[in-house]
């Protein structure tokens, strides 16, 4: 996200005010927030900008674009992960797409209650 919020202040590094100092700066952080992912919760903290002429600017974030609190890869392996886990036995498969590697050592037996 530093990398996308360096390059929104460098698009509008030109933009000049009234004083010739730079129009958009970097003006604190929204109130952080967890997003949950594929590995668990993460805190974000989302910068904010102001602009010094008074036109509206706002910087959003592709990544985490607002009222966002999960990731989309979970949305998407949410169904993934009921189709081809719990309905079919492949919890180690499954699980794997979300956590990784650590899913070898995860035991199968609280998802036969679905079953």
């Amino acid at each position: 996200m530093r990398a996308e919020f360096a390059e929104f202040l460098a698009a509008h590094a030109e933009q000049r005010d009234a004083q010739r100092r730079a129009a958009v700066v970097r003006n604190g952080h929204l109130p952080g927030r967890e997003v949950l992912t594929g590995i668990g919760p993460v805190a974000v903290r989302v910068p904010k900008v102001r602009s010094r002429t008074g036109e509206a600017v706002v910087f959003r974030s592709s990544l985490v674009p607002p009222y966002v609190r999960k990731a989309k890869s979970l949305e998407a392996a949410l169904p993934w992960l009921y189709l081809r886990g719990i309905a079919s036995g492949q919890m180690q498969e499954a699980l794997s797409v979300l956590v990784g590697d650590e899913a070898r050592g995860l035991s199968r037996a609280p998802f036969d209650l679905f079953r």
